[in-house]
C-alpha cells in the first residue's frame, strides 16, 4: 500500500511538472509577445501571460494531475483563483527584484520567477484546491 501512495505521489508531480512546462510555454510566448510586439510595460506583459497559462492550467490539472471526476463547484474554482493569485503574486515580486534589484533582462527574470512559483502553486492545488480523500 505504501508503495502504491508513493508511486501515486510522485505520478501527479510528474504530471503537474509536464503540464506546468505546457503553461510556461504558453505564460512565456504571451509574455513576449505582449512586450516585444505590443510594447507593454513587463509586469502587465507577465500578468496577461500568467492569465492565459492560468486557464490551461485548471484544466489539465483538473482532468490529468489530480484525475478529478466530479463537477467542477465555486468553491474550487474559487480555490484555484485564490491559489494561482497568490503564486502570480509571487511570480510578480521575484521578477521586480530581479529587474530593478539585480538588473537581470525581463525576460530572463520571467523564467526565474516562473521557477520560483512553481512549488507554491503545487503545494496550494494538491492540499487545498484539489484535496481528495483518497491517497
Amino acid at each position: 500500500m505504501q508503495l502504491k501512495t508513493t508511486r501515486y505521489r510522485y505520478g501527479q508531480i510528474v504530471t503537474f511538472s509536464i503540464v506546468g512546462i505546457i503553461n510556461t510555454i504558453i505564460t512565456y510566448v504571451v509574455f513576449v509577445i505582449f512586450l516585444k510586439i505590443f510594447s507593454v510595460n513587463y509586469l502587465i506583459s507577465s500578468g496577461c501571460g500568467y492569465c492565459c497559462g492560468l486557464a490551461n492550467s485548471y484544466f489539465m490539472n483538473r482532468r490529468f494531475t489530480f484525475k478529478i471526476t466530479t463537477k467542477k463547484s465555486i468553491g474550487e474554482g474559487s480555490r484555484f483563483i485564490l491559489v494561482n493569485v497568490a503564486a502570480l503574486l509571487i511570480n510578480l515580486m521575484l521578477m521586480k527584484i530581479c529587474v530593478r534589484g539585480f538588473e537581470v533582462l525581463p525576460e530572463i527574470a520571467q523564467v526565474l520567477a516562473i521557477a520560483g512559483s512553481y512549488c507554491a502553486n503545487f503545494i496550494g492545488n494538491k492540499f487545498w484546491t484539489f484535496r481528495q480523500n483518497t491517497p
